[in-house]
């Protein structure tokens, strides 16, 4: 999935678990807000990833079938799940190719660091 097919009213999940809704058009820009803030998507490069940080790459992407029902991430149950990032770890060789690895692969290589 990519940043450009995001919809109002889809909810995402971004990896450190917090849930938010999309909203496009807005008088402030692209933007995702759960109510208790907000991230503007010009901060979001087109494969889903947060430019500044990890923790608040794009993870999961719901539909937006009960977009007048969304106050907090309990009420996105029942959602359709349109996307789910791989989230195996990866790690860049040397030629620029980015792989994923196994846990156990990516673990041990973080203890010989």
């Amino acid at each position: 999935m990519r940043k450009s097919q995001l919809r109002t009213g889809m909810v995402v999940v971004v990896r450190n678990g917090n849930v938010f809704r999309v909203l496009l058009g807005t008088p402030a820009g692209d933007l995702l807000t759960n109510g208790y803030g907000h991230m503007m998507l010009r901060n979001f490069n087109d494969d889903l990833c947060n430019q500044a940080s990890s923790p608040f790459d794009i993870t999961e992407i719901y539909s937006g079938d009960y977009a007048h029902q969304f106050r907090s991430a309990v009420t996105f149950t029942g959602h359709t799940c349109i996307y789910k990032r791989d989230t195996r770890p990866s790690i860049t060789l040397a030629n620029g190719k980015k792989v994923q690895i196994s846990q156990e692969s990516y673990d041990n290589i973080v203890k010989s660091i």
